[in-house]
Order: C-alpha cells, then sequence, then structure tokens
C-alpha cells in the first residue's frame, strides 16, 4: 500500500515515521511473502510508539486495504525478563495470522529491527507446508489402532487436559502452550483435541501446525484459533519412540510455570509496557496517518 503524498506534509514526525514504515519495502515485502506458501509468520520491528496506537493503526489499515482482521489482536510478552512483546495473532483476511514483535527504542516510531536481535538472525521468518513437511519427516511416527485410541482419548480426560481449559481461561494467561510428549503423527493428535473441545462447546476457526525454538531445539506444536472462547492456545509436541502420550516432564520455554506448560501473562507484559517511555499517539496523529493509506 503506497502513501497519499498530499498528507504526508500534515504529519508530525512520529506520525511520519509509521506511515512511512507501513509504505516502506520491509513491511510490504513481508506481506507479499504472505501471499505463498506460509501458515504463519514473525515479523520484527523497533518502535518507542505505545501499543494500544499501533494496534488502531494496524487495524485501520488492513481494513483500509480491504482485509479486515478476523480476531482482536492479543498483547504478549515470552517471560517475565524478556524486553520483547508482541502485537500477536494479527489475522487479516485472505491472509496466513501473524505476531509483530517489537522492542522498545527511544526517538524511533517504528522501523526494522536488526537482524542480529530479532530471531535466528533474521527479522521476518516465515512457516508453511515445506517446512513442516520437512520438520515431521525426521520422526518414525508409530500406528495408532483402536487400544492406542483409546490412551489418545483418556488424556483428554486427564488431570494435566483440565489444567489446560482452566488456564485457557484464566484472565491473566494471554497464551498457553499444553506441552506433551507424543510418538504419533501429530494429526491425530489434532483430530482428538479438536473433538474434545467440541463436546464442551468450544469451536475454533482453525489449527496451524508450526514449529518452534526451545533453548535451540525446535519442537512442534498445533495452534488452535478459539472462535469461543476467543482465545489462541496451543499443545506442543515432542517426539519420543516409546511414549503414547504424557505430558511434557522437565520444563521447555519456561522454568518459573508448572511443568508441563508455558504460560505467557498480561500482567508481565504491563510491567515491561510500563517499565518504558513509549508514547501514546494522539486521535489527530492516528487519523493522520490512515489518510495516508492509498
Amino acid at each position: 500500500m503506497s502513501h497519499n503524498l498530499n498528507d504526508t506534509n500534515t504529519l508530525t514526525d512520529h506520525a511520519k515515521a509509521v506511515a512511512d514504515y507501513l509504505a516502506s519495502d520491509h513491511w510490504n515485502g513481508f506481506l507479499k511473502d504472505l501471499e505463498g506458501d506460509v501458515w504463519h509468520s514473525h515479523i520484527y520491528a523497533d518502535t518507542c510508539i505505545h501499543p494500544d496506537s499501533l494496534n488502531t493503526v494496524i487495524e485501520a489499515y488492513f481494513a483500509k486495504r480491504g482485509q479486515p482482521l478476523l480476531r482482536r489482536i492479543d498483547y504478549l510478552t515470552p517471560s517475565a525478563t524478556s524486553k520483547v512483546a508482541a502485537l500477536h495473532n494479527l489475522h487479516p483476511d485472505g491472509l496466513p495470522h501473524f505476531d509483530l514483535f517489537f522492542r522498545f527504542k527511544a526517538g524511533c516510531a517504528l522501523a526494522p529491527m536488526a537482524p542480529e536481535r530479532a530471531q535466528d538472525g533474521r527479522n521476518i521468518l516465515h512457516w508453511g507446508k515445506a517446512v513442516l513437511d520437512d520438520f515431521h519427516q525426521q520422526f518414525p511416527f508409530k500406528i495408532v489402532g483402536v487400544k492406542e485410541e483409546e490412551e489418545i482419548r483418556r488424556y483428554f480426560k486427564s488431570r494435566h487436559w483440565k489444567d489446560t481449559l482452566n488456564m485457557i481461561m484464566d484472565p491473566d494467561i494471554i497464551h498457553l502452550h499444553c506441552n506433551l510428549v507424543i510418538n504419533f503423527d501429530p494429526k491425530i493428535l489434532e483430530l482428538l483435541a479438536r473433538e474434545a473441545l467440541a463436546a464442551q462447546g468450544w469451536t475454533i476457526d482453525k489449527v496451524v501446525p508450526n514449529i518452534f525454538n526451545v533453548h535451540g531445539t525446535y519442537k512442534g506444536k498445533l495452534v488452535f484459533l478459539g472462535t469461543h472462547p476467543e482465545r489462541v492456545y496451543d499443545i506442543g509436541w515432542e517426539f519420543a519412540p516409546d511414549t503414547l502420550i504424557a505430558p511434557a516432564d522437565k520444563p521447555w520455554s519456561r522454568n518459573d510455570v508448572p511443568i508441563g506448560f508455558d504460560l505467557c501473562f498480561t500482567s508481565e507484559f504491563d510491567r515491561l509496557i510500563a517499565s518504558q517511555d513509549f508514547v501514546t499517539l494522539s486521535d489527530e496523529e492516528i487519523q493522520s496517518i490512515i489518510r495516508t493509506f492509498g
């Protein structure tokens, strides 16, 4: 999306920098990539603009493109000590969902984060079918027969699963990973998880298979984009040839939450934002940015 050049002369410095970024090659190249073999993406930026202001601008940006966001934007930070936060689960109509990770940088309204300060030395990452096929092919998944299916179904009546559901609804937990060890194709896990969720009346927009880095080792996950309740929650999985299904028995991403889970807390995000001098754009600044969207 290009600038409306007639409006750029009326922008404050902060507003102009935000508008310039949304017209930049970094942002527009990222959006173009989403039209390819992409199921989920991360993009990394530096900013001094408050996430509430960014949220409003981005909602308007995609509405102007004719791709309104299909879900609310969540706010999260990965841990209590992280300096990175995210506008989590941006889901424009017709595109895969993505996360905009940001780090506070004084005097920088919005700009690409230096790759070495982002993830895996890159400030844009994409995952799609080719990546997932390559990841899955390394595992000799076991065949699931009648007895195995019964045992998997028993997991979805377990205390660990009930704890998962309760944590999803915890008002301070904005995002959750339920961490499992399995030895069968995660597509079966998805099908039986869908069945368990449907049995209690929960509905889902879609489930997105993905991978994620845990201290240098990639693990699998299923990302559930819930409709009711409107929450995003993941089932993480690690392959172990002799374990049909069990909760993880050691910490994964975090060692300060119950074993078998990774959790993101709204209170941690709020503390991170409050600790930095983020700038809230005025209503007029936001409207001046929106007027530049061609």
